[in-house]
């Protein structure tokens, strides 16, 4: 996972689950953790709303507590490939409040079944269902991953069952989990989980039968976390120790602090040590409290301690040492006195007691200490570098900074293109822009993010409202390395002046007259706006084919007042061809209309649909009804569509 292990430095240590760790046991769930009641395009997501459902109530029976959840579910197959019902933990685009459900020391997930009523499939098909994990990062960045769950909904035994659900990136969801959607990384973090949903399909029917439906019901139990999987704790990763280990103390008149670019290379820094003598019997030493402690007992068994120490001549054996409340745990070694650089590995397992201490407790780690073993002469220097368990791919040194950034204005559009850092691998750049000189990229605009290394090009539509008018950007450009370090901020200083092409806008006055009957007269006064190809208002899709201006164009109108939004549209076509494949637009000569509620000048561009306060909506119109990109149906022909 690229993020991973950035995160763990600016974050702090990463815990260590136990064997087994209850994620919901289902013994209340219906309200406090799957939200309810189900509100349509909220908590509650289907293809039909009017005619699927999935309804949730607290159950008395269960395996472990004393509870579950039921589960009642029709899905109609509304579209061409099927149906599918969602219930969620959480509203996506409001999960800032939410915690993390930390899933990163587990292999798997263990749930708990049972098939009350078996899938009623009015035609022959297949129901199935999926669990979806909502990964989002410190930017709120959702990644949407989707595992299929096998649960045999034939089943009619009314039996518990367990199934078992690895946590993995697969691209077979059935193995693991599958990027679905989403504006993240595309990496999946376990650590990251905000919520989770679960999706009943039914799809395979012959022919695609819209009639079709699937009815039943089931029961969910006591969600675990399964496994053992190492997790990486770094303490120190070269340049600032992570806020779980506060300030470093020191004993015996030792002294302790950071040093910049002292590290084993030199982007990093070193912690210096200088030993004392305070009681002329050589103990002396450094440590860290880690506040809150740290569960280490399902790494303990399979991890090592490793750190990096540049020790000077004459210096004597060392100890490193963890501590849970009263009980001390640690190795004695004789450390490398040649004041070079040198890497040590300590099994976790083969720290024994000390000082006479008992009951050492590795799910309560709260200090981690190095001492001079009775060894310590005042003066001393010792160096150290990272210090970390498991094998995480440490990496803090940031790319240098972009070389050259250029410019280049063509029609209606701004070409930026730059020249990748050299010696980096994996890489992803992102570019800003911004009406004033940039002096900070937060104040910048994201013209696009994550750029893959050896793409070193990025075109800049340029629109302005009605009319042909002058623009006027600067622009920057930085380095992300595949471990998320940033390089420098490279910035454009000479701006770049270029004209953008008048577009029409919605019209703020509706038509006076209107009326859904397919005259379009009442329009004359609105603006239109042209999607023609021969006009350069148009474009091709990719790998779409465009035989001339009859074979599609478009003039359309749109308007707003305070209680409607109104459309119109003049389409072109040689060959109109239409199925009853309500959400499957591409399979149909139908309009696609995307609106987006905020200012694209002032908030960059998006790879996604947003939710929340400005969110995107995409609304489609074909020959029976107007429905959302969900295929929610919103209006009929009637007094208001023809």
């Amino acid at each position: 996972m690229k993020k991973l292990f950035i995160l763990m430095i600016l974050m702090g240590l990463m815990q260590v689950s136990q064997a087994q760790k209850l994620i919901e046991s289902f013994d209340n769930a219906v309200g406090p953790v799957f939200l309810d009641p189900p509100v349509f395009n909220d908590n509650f997501f289907t293809n039909n709303k009017d005619r699927s459902y999935c309804y949730l109530t607290n159950d008395t029976a269960h395996v472990e507590g004393t509870g579950s959840m039921k589960i009642d579910y029709r899905i109609q197959y509304a579209e061409g490939w099927g149906g599918y019902v969602v219930r969620t933990t959480y509203k996506p685009g409001f999960t800032d409040s939410l915690a993390y459900i930390n899933m990163a020391a587990g292999t798997h997930l263990r749930l708990r079944y049972k098939v009350l009523s078996p899938a009623l499939m009015s035609n022959f098909g297949v129901t199935s269902i999926e669990l979806k994990m909502a990964e989002i990062d410190e930017a709120g960045n959702r990644d949407l991953w989707l595992h299929k769950i096998a649960i045999d909904f034939k089943d009619a035994s009314s039996d518990w069952l367990e199934v078992d659900i690895p946590l993995e990136m697969n691209a077979d969801n059935t193995k693991g989990f599958k990027w679905q959607l989403g504006e993240g990384d595309k990496e999946l973090q376990l650590e990251h989980i905000k919520g989770y949903e679960f999706a009943l399909v039914y799809s395979e029917v012959i022919g695609g039968d819209t009639s079709s439906s699937s009815t039943g019901s089931l029961l969910w139990d006591n969600l675990t976390l399964e496994g053992k999987r190492s997790v990486p704790t770094v303490f120190f990763a070269g340049k600032a120790l992570p806020n779980a280990l506060g300030t470093p103390w020191a004993w015996g008149q030792s002294t302790i602090e950071m040093v910049e670019g002292a590290g084993r290379v030199a982007e990093l820094n070193a912690l210096k040590w200088v030993q004392g003598n305070e009681w002329s019997n050589g103990w002396t030493g450094i440590g860290f409290n880690i506040s809150p402690a740290f569960d280490m007992s399902w790494s303990w068994s399979i991890d090592s301690l490793k750190f990096w120490l540049k020790v000077q001549e004459g210096t004597g054996a060392l100890r490193v040492q963890f501590e849970s409340g009263a009980a001390k745990i640690g190795k004695v070694f004789t450390p490398t006195t040649d004041n070079e650089w040198h890497q040590y590995i300590i099994a976790l397992n083969d720290f024994v007691p000390q000082d006479g201490t008992t009951g050492f407790d590795s799910t309560k780690v709260g200090v981690l200490g190095f001492m001079a073993e009775a060894s310590g002469i005042a003066g001393k220097v010792i160096y150290m570098s990272e210090i970390w368990t498991g094998n995480p791919k440490i990496d803090v040194v940031p790319p240098k900074a972009v070389a050259s950034l250029d410019v280049v204005p063509g029609q209606y559009s701004n070409l930026i293109t730059w020249t990748d850092v050299p010696n980096e691998t994996g890489e992803a750049y992102d570019i800003y822009y911004s009406e004033q000189p940039i002096a900070d990229i937060a104040n910048a605009k994201l013209l696009k993010g994550n750029v893959p290394e050896n793409t070193q090009i990025v075109e800049q539509i340029l629109r302005t409202p009605l009319t042909d008018q002058s623009l006027t950007y600067y622009y920057a450009i930085v380095c992300k390395d595949a471990f998320v370090n940033f390089s420098p901020v490279t910035f454009q200083n000479t701006p770049t002046a270029n004209n953008g092409k008048g577009v029409p806008t919605i019209a703020k006055t509706a038509p006076a007259n209107f009326v859904a009957d397919g005259d379009l007269s009442e329009w004359a006064g609105v603006p239109e706006i042209r999607i023609i190809r021969s006009e350069g208002t148009g474009f091709d899709a990719p790998s779409g084919l465009h035989d001339g201006d009859d074979d599609y164009s478009v003039i359309a109108h749109l308007a707003f007042d305070q209680d409607y939004l109104y459309f119109a549209a003049d389409v072109t076509d040689d060959i109109y061809g239409w199925s009853l494949r309500h959400g499957d637009p591409w399979m149909n000569d139908a309009i696609n209309l995307y609106i987006g509620l905020f200012d694209a000048n002032t908030t960059g561009t998006f790879t996604s649909f947003k939710r929340g306060a400005t969110p995107h909506y995409e609304i489609r119109f074909d020959e029976e009804r107007v429905t959302t990109a969900n295929s929610d149906s919103l209006v009929y022909p009637g007094a208001n569509y023809y």
